[in-house]
C-alpha cells in the first residue's frame, strides 16, 4: 500500500466526501412517492437518471482524453450541485423528469475521468489495487451516507438535496486544487499509437454487455428492493441501514481480496461474482424478514466488492493507452444503460408479481456470468490469470510497462 500512489487516495477520499453526500440516487424512487405519485412514475424518474448517465459515459470519456481527468472532474461536481438543487425545487413531474435526467448527465461525467486517472497513475500489475483504493474510498463514505439519509429524510427530504449539492461542491474544489493537471496527454496526441487489438475486441465488448446485465441487477437495491423492505413494514431508516451493511462489508474485505483476486484469472472472478450477485438478489424474494434481507445483502454485496476492481484494471488492460477516457466512458455508458432499464423494469415487475422480481435477477445473473465464460479459453494465459506487460511506448516517447492481458 506504501507504493500507492497520492492520486489515487485523493481520488479515494474524494470519492469518500461525494458518496458520503450522494443520497439522491438511493432516495429517488422514495421521494418521487412522497411527493404523491405512483410506483411507475417514480420509476420514470429514475430511468431519466439513468438516460442522463448514459450520456455522461461517451461524453465524460471524450472530455477526459481531451481536456483531462481533473478539468472534467471539476466540471462534473459543480454541474452536479446546482442540477441537484434545480431537481429539488421541482414538483410537476414533467419537471422532475428533465431535471432527473441533467442532474444524471452532469453527475456522471466524473466517472470516466477517474478510471483514466487511475489507470494512468500506478502500474499495470498494481491497476486492481488502485481500483480497489478507490472503492475503499466509496464504500466508506456508503457506509455512514444511506443511514444518515434515512434519519435525514425522516425528517424532511429537503435536507438529502442540499448535503448532495454541497459534497459534490467541495469535491470539485478538492479536484482542482490536488489532482494533477493532466495524468495523461490529450486524445490523438500520439498518432503512432496503434488502434485496439481485435483479438481484445471481443472479450471487451463481452466484459461490456456482462456489466450491463449484472448491473440491471445490483441497481434493483435502489428501485424494488427499497419497495419490498418498505412495504414488509420496515421504514426508510432500516433501508438505509441494510445499504450501510454492505458499504461495511466492502470497506472490511475491499482491500484484502483486492490484493488477492488481483492474481486471479478476470474472466473466472466475474463469472463467479456475477453468479453470487444474481443468487443474493434471489434471496430477497424468500420473505421480508430482517434476517432474510441481512442475509440477501452480504451475498450479493460479496460478489459486487470482488468484481468491481477486477472487472475495471481488466477494461483498461485491452484498452489502448490513448483511449482510457473512452474505454472507461463505454463502461459508464453500461452503467447508465442499466440505470435506465433497472428502475422500469423492476417496478414494472414488481407491480405485476412482487415475488417475481427476484428469481428474475437470479437468472439475469446467471446470463451475464455466462458472457464472459468463453474467455477462460483463451490460450497463453498465465497460471492464475495474472496480466503480462510489454513495452509500449508512452505519448512522450519514452517506454514504459503497460499491462496486457495474456493471449490478448
Amino acid at each position: 500500500m506504501r507504493t500507492i500512489p497520492r492520486a489515487v487516495w485523493v481520488l479515494a477520499g474524494g470519492s469518500l466526501v461525494n458518496r458520503f453526500g450522494g443520497f439522491v440516487l438511493v432516495f429517488l424512487v422514495l421521494w418521487v412517492r412522497h411527493l404523491g405519485y405512483s410506483i411507475p412514475a417514480a420509476g420514470l424518474a429514475a430511468s431519466a437518471y439513468a438516460a442522463g448517465k448514459m450520456a455522461a459515459g461517451p461524453l465524460g470519456g471524450e472530455l477526459t482524453d481531451r481536456i483531462g481527468g481533473r478539468v472534467t472532474t471539476a466540471l462534473s461536481m459543480f454541474a452536479s450541485a446546482a442540477a441537484m438543487l434545480c431537481l429539488q425545487a421541482a414538483r410537476p413531474l414533467p419537471a422532475i423528469v428533465a431535471l432527473a435526467a441533467l442532474t444524471g448527465l452532469a453527475s456522471e461525467l466524473y466517472r470516466p475521468a477517474t478510471s483514466a486517472l487511475l489507470a494512468d497513475a500506478v502500474r499495470p500489475d498494481q491497476r486492481v489495487t488502485a481500483f480497489g483504493v478507490y472503492q475503499l474510498g466509496v464504500n466508506l463514505g456508503m457506509a455512514a451516507g444511506p443511514a444518515v439519509a434515512g434519519i435525514l429524510a425522516e425528517q424532511g427530504f429537503g435536507w438529502l438535496f442540499a448535503v448532495d449539492a454541497a459534497t459534490s461542491a467541495a469535491w470539485g474544489v478538492l479536484a482542482l486544487v490536488l489532482l494533477p493537471a493532466r495524468s495523461r496527454p490529450p486524445y490523438g496526441a500520439d498518432p503512432a499509437l496503434a488502434p485496439p487489438d481485435p483479438a481484445r475486441r471481443g472479450p471487451a465488448v463481452r466484459l461490456l454487455l456482462s456489466t450491463l446485465l449484472i448491473n440491471v441487477v445490483l441497481f434493483q437495491s435502489e428501485g424494488a428492493f427499497a419497495v419490498w423492505v418498505t412495504g414488509h413494514g420496515h421504514n426508510t431508516a432500516t433501508y438505509g441501514g441494510l445499504l450501510s451493511w454492505a458499504a461495511v462489508l466492502t470497506v472490511a474485505l475491499q482491500l484484502p481480496l483486492s490484493n488477492r483476486t488481483r492474481h486471479w484469472d478476470p474472466a473466472a472472478v466475474i463469472t463467479v461474482t456475477c453468479v453470487s450477485i444474481g443468487l443474493g438478489m434471489g434471496l430477497v424474494g424468500l420473505g421480508g424478514a430482517l434476517p432474510t434481507l441481512v442475509l440477501a445483502v452480504t451475498v450479493w454485496t460479496f460478489g459486487e466488492l470482488v468484481q468491481w476492481p477486477v472487472a475495471a484494471a481488466y477494461l483498461t488492460d485491452l484498452a489502448p493507452p490513448n483511449q482510457l477516457g473512452r474505454y472507461a466512458g463505454l463502461r459508464s455508458l453500461a452503467y447508465g444503460t442499466a440505470l435506465l432499464i433497472a428502475p422500469a423494469f423492476g417496478t414494472a415487475l414488481y407491480a405485476w408479481a412482487p415475488a417475481a422480481v427476484w428469481p428474475a435477477c437470479t437468472a439475469i445473473g446467471l446470463a451475464a456470468g455466462a458472457l464472459v465464460l468463453p474467455d477462460l479459453r483463451r490460450p497463453n494465459r498465465r497460471a492464475g490469470g495474472d496480466f503480462a506487460t510489454a513495452d509500449i511506448p508512452s505519448a512522450s516517447g519514452e517506454t514504459h510497462r503497460r499491462g496486457l492481458v495474456a493471449g490478448g
